[in-house]
């Protein structure tokens, strides 16, 4: 399988919390990577990149929400 490099820019704060917060509070916590860096999961991503591909798909209709659906699954 191909491999191929993702260049991220962000132009304001950003954060992505881990799912780990309790009831009632903030989920504070930053998603790190293993030298305890900032990142942005690739599950996060590939779910902005759904989102962003099923607005235009219904934007443009058929068959582009077949295609959305086969690229990411249903």
């Amino acid at each position: 399988m191909p491999t191929w490099t993702a260049r991220l820019t962000f132009t304001s704060d950003w954060h992505i919390g881990v799912g780990a917060g309790r009831a009632g509070s903030l989920d504070r916590l930053v998603v790190r990577d293993a030298d305890g860096l900032p990142c942005v999961p690739a599950k996060t991503l590939t779910g902005l990149w759904r989102d962003g591909c099923e607005q235009v798909a219904e934007a443009l209709g058929d068959p582009w929400p077949a295609w959305v659906e086969a690229l990411f699954g249903s």
